[in-house]
């Protein structure tokens, strides 16, 4: 028989399909099948490299399949009547089977700073397999059962676990590998990576100093080193029942050591205090979740001391003697001086006379004659 003609083929998933045109002259013999080759594109000599396919159809087309993807072949194809094989097609155009994609590459993990939460990337496979990239697929595990695969349909290659369906823990390790689609299905899996997640941080703030002040304690503590987000604020938490319930204070977003929590009232009885450093991982309960300092002994704020008692005066030649008592509440300080002023009707001065906690002073520099009115604070 003379040659078939018209050798055509169309790739498929790890095959091609091959349709030709039956000899022109069968030699005066019924075809009773056709014989057919293939070999990688591109043998040096028309019978160069040649391997027999186990198909042996009687219509003019078959289905070739196990081809590697990726690999061009290229196929001829001859006809088998009674007498014997006929002669050889032309060597068909190269046909490349196609398949899943090979797996991506570069597989990688970082942070989000907004939320902590792990962004990984990778790069597109080198080869799609012959059919373009339709999604991927991220695939992780804790270690404890089969990993969790999360759809992306979408070629981008990033992905944020902000977005899986299924939030991951804080602190724990991670095992993330990808593979990527094409209308035949999921391709190769990349190479795994392991990536611990983030945490709020571990480490405990120590309060090195706390000094009351007017309606006021100022905290300072430590730093705590960063984990695997940087510390963006300290929280600082005080309660009016030695321990048993905490309020978080209002204080700037910041990572200063040191703050001076205002607005307190002595008459709240004594206070404690404790510090917690935070990062970008959101918590539902801070007094539960967050790593705090040992709180403070007690401590109460100070308050102005109240007005001195029994101010008397007692006048001489350009001169009075002031006396007073202590007042009956010191605010909680240690009175060290008194603010003594005057006025001679024309408004208030302050008389300097030093610094003394003495309830009494003599006031000099007056003038005979001229009334004169005195009052005096405590200072503390």
């Amino acid at each position: 028989a003379s040659q078939p003609l018209n050798v055509v083929g169309t790739p498929g998933l790890e095959e091609v399909s091959l349709a030709w045109v039956a000899p022109v002259n069968n030699g005066g013999q019924s075809i009773r099948s056709y014989v057919i080759d293939r070999r990688p594109a591109g043998g040096v000599s028309a019978d160069d490299g040649w391997i027999r396919v186990s198909q042996e159809p009687s219509t003019t087309s078959v289905t070739v399949t196990g081809l590697e993807k990726g690999v061009a072949q290229e196929f001829r194809v001859a006809a088998k009547t009674a007498a014997g094989q006929g002669v050889w097609s032309a060597v068909s155009g190269a046909v490349t089977p196609e398949g899943t994609p090979d797996a991506p590459t570069g597989l990688a993990a970082s942070f989000d700073p907004v939320d902590g939460s792990v962004v990984l990337n990778w790069t597109a496979p080198d080869y799609d397999g012959g059919q373009s990239i339709i999604g991927y697929v991220v695939l992780v595990s804790d270690g404890t059962g089969l990993p969790n695969p999360q759809d992306i349909p979408s070629t981008q290659t990033q992905f944020d676990t902000d977005n899986l369906l299924q939030p991951l823990s804080r602190g724990t390790t991670y095992t993330f590998s990808v593979r990527a689609k094409n209308s035949h299905g999921e391709g190769e899996v990349s190479a795994p990576i392991d990536q611990e997640t983030a945490d709020v941080p571990q480490a405990a703030p120590v309060i090195t100093t706390v000094t009351p002040g007017e309606s006021s304690v100022s905290l300072s503590w430590n730093a705590v080193p960063d984990g695997l987000l940087p510390i963006t604020d300290y929280v600082i938490q005080q309660s009016l029942d030695e321990g048993a319930t905490w309020t978080t204070v209002t204080d700037p977003e910041d990572i200063a050591t040191s703050s001076t929590v205002t607005g307190l009232s002595r008459t709240d009885g004594p206070h404690i205090f404790r510090v917690a450093a935070k990062n970008v991982i959101s918590v539902a309960n801070e007094s539960d979740e967050l790593t705090w300092s040992d709180p403070t002994s007690e401590v109460t704020p100070v308050a102005l001391a109240t007005a001195v008692g029994n101010l008397q005066g007692v006048a001489g030649d350009g001169r009075v003697l002031l006396t007073w008592t202590a007042p009956a509440d010191d605010g909680g300080a240690t009175i060290t001086d008194h603010q003594v002023e005057v006025n001679d009707g024309a408004g208030w001065q302050v008389y300097a006379d030093g610094t003394s906690a003495i309830t009494g002073v003599t006031v000099t520099g007056l003038a005979n004659g001229t009334s004169y009115d005195f009052r005096v604070a405590a200072i503390t």
